[in-house]
C-alpha cells in the first residue's frame, strides 16, 4: 500500500474536487512485465476471473472471489493486467466505475480487485499497478475514487473517509416477516428525497449496477433504507453478502437498529451477510470480523456519519 501511503491528503477546508497528479516519474520496471487494458467483452475477462478465483486474498484460507464474467467490467471500467514473458498473469487492478456522488454529480470510482500473483508479491508489481491506473485515470479526466482498506489503517497521517468494524452472521431462510423489497427505481426515488433531506450524507450509488438489492424498513416514524450487495466471496460455496448502504430517518434508536438488522437477515437471498457494527448494534448471534476504513482519493468529503450510501 506504499502507493497510497504516500499521497497527502486534502486539508477539510479545500475545494472538494481538485485533482492532485502525482508528479513522479514512473518506478523503473525491470521485471520484464507487459501491461494491458483491458474492456468489456475481451477474450481475456475470462482469464481475469479465473486469476481472481485462485489468487485474490489467501484461499483456500480465506474465502474465494468468485466473480462471474458478466460482472467483471462495465462500460465504463477500466482493468489493467501485469503479464509476465509466458503471457501469464501476474497481476491485475480494476477501477470500477461506483456511479456518482449525489452531492454535486461528480462520477466516483473504486480501486477494487487489485491481485498480485503469490510467486511475484513483494517485487515491485502492485506499485507498477497503481502508478499505471493514477496516471491513466488523470489522462481520461477520471481521477476521483475511493478505496477499501480491511485491518490498519494505511498510515497515522491519513484519515479515512470512514472507519468501523465488520460483524456478519448466517442468515435466515426469507418469512412472512420479512422487509419489503424494493425495485432499484424505487430506490433511486428515496436516495434522491433523503439527499434534499440530508444535503450533507454521502450517497455513491449507480442505478445500472448489476448487484444491488434494495430493502425498505419502517416502523411507526422510523424508517431504513437498505442496500445489500453481493460480495462474490465464497466458502465452501456459501454465497456473502454485504450492507453497503443504510439510510435512517432521524430519531432512530437502537431498537429499531436491531429489529430491521434481524429482519434483513430473514429477507436476504444470501447465505451470511457483513455490516457495521454500528447498524446492528445488538452483539446477539454476530461475530466481529475485524476493522475496515474507506479512503477518498484525490477528493475530499468531511466524514461520513450514522448513514450513508457506498453501493461498490
Amino acid at each position: 500500500m506504499s502507493f497510497w501511503g504516500a499521497y497527502v491528503p486534502y486539508l477539510e477546508n479545500t475545494a472538494l474536487f481538485i485533482s492532485q497528479p502525482f508528479e513522479r516519474t514512473l518506478p523503473v520496471d525491470s521485471l520484464g512485465l507487459s501491461y494491458t487494458w483491458i474492456y468489456p467483452q475481451d477474450t481475456a475477462c475470462k482469464e481475469v476471473c479465473q486469476f481472481l478465483y485462485d489468487y485474490f486474498g489467501n484461499p483456500p484460507q480465506k474465502p474465494r472471489f468468485s466473480i462471474p464474467i458478466h460482472h467483471l467490467l462495465s462500460k465504463t471500467d477500466l482493468l489493467l493486467l501485469a503479464r509476465d514473458n509466458s503471457n501469464k498473469i501476474v497481476g491485475c487492478i480494476r477501477y470500477h466505475d461506483i456511479g456518482i456522488l449525489y452531492h454535486n454529480k461528480e462520477r466516483i470510482y473504486a480501486v477494487d480487485c487489485f491481485c498480485i500473483h503469490p510467486e511475484w508479491r513483494g517485487k515491485g508489481v502492485g506499485r507498477q499497478l497503481l502508478y499505471r491506473l493514477h496516471c491513466y485515470a488523470n489522462e481520461l479526466g477520471i481521477p476521483h475514487a475511493v478505496f477499501l482498506k480491511e485491518g490498519s489503517t494505511v498510515n497515522p497521517f491519513v484519515t479515512p473517509l470512514y472507519s468501523g468494524t465488520y460483524v456478519y452472521r448466517s442468515c435466515s431462510k426469507p418469512n412472512g416477516l420479512s422487509l419489503r423489497r424494493l425495485s432499484v427505481k424505487d430506490a433511486v426515488k428515496w436516495l434522491t428525497i433523503y439527499q434534499n433531506c440530508n444535503p450533507s450524507c454521502c450517497i455513491v450509488h449507480n442505478p445500472q449496477s448489476l448487484n444491488q438489492q434494495w430493502y425498505f424498513y419502517k416502523k411507526g416514524i422510523h424508517s431504513i433504507l437498505i442496500g445489500v450487495q453481493d460480495t462474490y466471496q465464497r466458502k465452501d460455496e456459501y454465497s456473502m453478502g454485504w450492507v453497503t448502504a443504510w439510510l435512517e430517518s432521524p430519531l432512530l434508536t437502537d431498537k429499531e437498529r436491531e429489529e430491521a438488522s434481524d429482519k434483513l437477515m430473514e429477507s436476504t437471498t444470501f447465505d451470511y451477510l457483513w455490516m457495521n457494527q454500528v447498524w446492528c448494534t445488538s452483539e446477539r448471534g454476530w461475530q466481529q470480523d475485524g476493522a475496515f476504513h474507506w479512503y477518498t482519493y484525490q477528493w475530499s468529503y468531511i466524514g461520513l456519519g450514522q448513514s450513508y450510501c457506498l453501493m461498490h
